[in-house]
């Protein structure tokens, strides 16, 4: 057994699908050490893609960031819009860009940053535009 697969063994489920994600970047050895752990954990490609939408809604909760979020009263941050929006014909996925902005009693006033998401049931991936900047096109 290759250096590889032990190491592969030790990990967490967790840690094998955030390998598995980037196996392109990996060597002819660790590709298929990592396929063989896969396998014998019964994890599938769909469990990388859920791992990576977790991920990634994870890191655009971290950009959103922690403002006291005081919604209720009118201030804080809040995604606005469903722009350019795509949906698949058999209903399996959305796409849109929306916008996060700057709220002050209710009013959005300044944009923060705009995001495309792409769902597909219940996940949703998230890839944020450029910096901030106006939704108007």
């Amino acid at each position: 057994m290759n250096n590889f697969a032990m190491e592969y063994q030790a990990l967490a489920d967790d840690e094998v699908l955030r390998i598995a994600a980037d196996r392109e970047n990996l060597v002819d050895e660790a590709r298929q050490a990592i396929d063989m752990e896969m396998h014998r954990r019964n994890l599938s490609p769909s469990d990388i893609e859920q791992y990576q939408a977790h991920i990634e809604k994870a890191e655009m909760q971290e950009q959103v960031g922690n403002l006291p979020f005081l919604i209720p009263y009118g201030i804080g941050k809040k995604l606005f819009g469903k722009r350019a929006r795509m949906v698949d014909p058999k209903g399996i996925w959305e796409e849109f860009d929306t916008t996060l902005w700057v709220v002050i009693f209710w009013v959005p006033l300044i944009p923060v940053r705009t995001y495309r998401i792409r769902c597909r049931g219940q996940s949703c991936l998230c890839s944020a535009h450029g910096g901030p900047r106006n939704s108007r096109r």
